[in-house]
Formats: structure tokens, sequence, C-alpha cells
């Protein structure tokens, strides 16, 4: 496992690189749907909203031992001693209300969302991977890492599951699945909806091989389990509504 290039934490370029990410598919994918650059900075503002801030209130909510206080949140450094969990939470309502108050299209955003988030997903888990955080459980397997005391990871100097890696292989499978579907026109306002339930199902299966399993499902996993609900009801039960929604002339303001 490698955490430092040329003297450079990997973690920290890695999720440099996944701004970037966003941007640059943002602006693709918004610009095959008629949408104007601008809203490419738009999904920038959600992402690092989401990801560097929500995503540490989460962690400091469900995960952190420490007490709760708002003043840590002003402290930059609060943001640089690791512990983000959650970002999907925040980003998925936040893109979904997007297209209604800037009165986009509705269908051109899902869509350009649910393709851009599997490869960023997926640069994020690398990004884990270099740090040891959001490693797995002890194991014997010929692909298991051991990460060194100095990494974030949970349990050191013993062979894990590297999670991060299957988290970055499931984001990556579900890339391939999206874009396929993509092609066929009639399924296209569905990739959204497609990507809630897929990856809600692969994260929930995987929690199963964290260190914090207990035997009873977490937190994430029931929220996890509530998003694949939602997803299958759209996508078995809903599709009429949902592409009425999309279709709609609806706008916040």
């Amino acid at each position: 496992m490698l955490q430092k290039l040329y003297g450079i934490p990997l973690y920290p370029l890695f999720q440099a690189l996944t701004v970037a990410m966003v941007v640059v598919l943002a602006k693709r994918f918004l610009h095959q749907a008629g949408i104007g650059t601008r809203h490419a900075l738009g999904a920038l503002a959600l992402y690092l909203l989401a990801n560097f801030v929500a995503a540490k209130v989460f962690y400091d909510v469900f995960k952190s031992v420490q007490p709760w206080s708002w003043a840590r949140y002003v402290d930059l450094q609060h943001y640089f001693n690791g512990g983000f969990w959650g970002w999907l939470l925040a980003f998925l309502p936040l893109a979904g209300l997007y297209p209604f108050v800037c009165g986009v299209s509705r269908a051109g955003f899902y869509r350009a969302i649910a393709l851009l988030l599997p490869p960023v997903i997926a640069v994020q888990k690398l990004a884990c991977f270099c740090s040891g955080c959001c490693s797995g459980v002890a194991c014997s397997l010929p692909w298991a890492v051991s990460f060194p005391a100095s990494s974030q990871a949970t349990l050191t100097g013993v062979p894990v599951h590297p999670l991060q890696l299957y988290d970055a292989l499931a984001a990556c499978a579900l890339a391939a699945i999206l874009f396929w579907v993509d092609r066929r026109p009639g399924w296209r306002v569905f990739l959204l909806p497609l990507f809630v339930g897929i990856y809600a199902a692969a994260r929930c299966l995987t929690e199963f091989l964290r260190p914090a399993f207990q035997g009873s499902l977490s937190t994430g996993q029931k929220l996890e389990l509530v998003a694949i609900g939602l997803a299958l009801a759209i996508l078995l039960l809903g599709r009429g509504p949902w592409r009425r929604l999309l279709e709609s002339p609806l706008q916040i303001c």
C-alpha cells in the first residue's frame, strides 16, 4: 500500500482529483443535455458542500465518540483530522432539488449526476485505500492487505479485506451498467434511481465485512435498505410518475 508519492500524501491528491473530475464530467454530460457550463460549477459546489462539510458533520454525529460542538466547524484544522462519512446523504437530495431551483432540465441534470458519480466514487475509494480508512475485517485470502500502524486502518499489521478496492471495483461495474443503460433512450430518465439502488445494494453487502459490523444492521445499512426500497418503488411501480416529474414545468423559483 502506497501512502505517499515523492513525499506527498496520496489521500489529498486523490481527493483533489475527484474535484477536477466532478467539474470535467459535469461539464461534459450537462453540455450533452444543453445545460450551461455554469451549472457544472453548481454541481461542484454541491459536491464540496456534501463531501467536505456535511460528511464531517455526519461523521461527528454517527461515528465519532467526541462530544458534540458546533464550534469545531469554524476550525479548519478539524477538517484535516480525518473522519468523513455519508456525503451522498447530503449530495443526492441537494442534487435532486438543484434543477427545480435553477430551472434546468431535470432529466439532463439527473443523467449527468448519475453518470459522473461512479467514477468519482471509485477514485475516492482509492484515496481511502492509500490512507487505510474504510478497510475490512481480518481474512486469509490471497488478496488480503496489511496496513501499517501509521495508517488510519482500524486493524493494522494483519491481513484484512481491502474493502476500498471492492467498493472501487463495484463503482466501476456500476459505471459500465449505467453507460450501457444510457444507450437506451427510453431508460435514460431512470439512471439516477438505478444508480441509487445498485450503489446502495453494493454498499449494504460490503458493510458486512467492516470491523464495525457487530451482527446487526448498521445505521448505514438501514439507510441503504431505505434507498434500495425507494429505487425499486420508482423502477417497478413509479416509472410513469417519475417521467412526469422530470418532464413537468414545475419549478420552485
